[in-house]
């Protein structure tokens, strides 16, 4: 069965934003997707930083996040 990195046609997909920290037990997965989305040619970026997963993190990549959104997502026209 293929996984959804295999499977998903990349020109259709949104622009994805990862984020983990280096001490946290999810860097190597994470590392190994963003190398499978680099592979095929996805819109994503990837930061890491020092530190564990918890709230501080997701607080200080808030900011980022969203610039990085409003500089990949197109606005939706109004219907």
């Amino acid at each position: 069965m293929p996984s959804l990195v295999e499977s998903a046609d990349p020109a259709r997909m949104p622009y994805l934003w990862l984020a983990a920290r280096e001490q946290e037990a999810l860097l190597g997965p994470n590392r190994r997707f963003a190398t499978d989305l680099k592979k095929r040619v996805f819109r994503f970026e990837f930061h890491t930083a020092p530190g564990g997963h918890d709230w501080q993190q997701w607080n200080e990549q808030i900011p980022g996040l969203f610039a990085s959104l409003k500089l990949h997502i197109a606005p939706q026209p109004a219907p």
